[in-house]
């Protein structure tokens, strides 16, 4: 769980910082925004199950 909560809020800095940068970037953004929800959804799910069995 920690860990899901540390890439959560690296992405949500990038994401933040990517905003900064300016409207150029927001195409490049969008793409690969879902893409990083994508692939922290599927980190997550099988991160959970390993923490659940490594806690037990």
């Amino acid at each position: 769980q920690v860990k899901v909560w540390f890439q959560n809020r690296r992405t949500k800095y990038k994401r933040q910082k990517l905003e900064e940068e300016g409207p150029d970037s927001e195409q490049k953004k969008k793409g690969s925004h879902h893409i990083n929800r994508w692939r922290l959804a599927t980190k997550q799910s099988s991160g959970e199950d390993i923490d659940v069995t490594s806690n037990d």
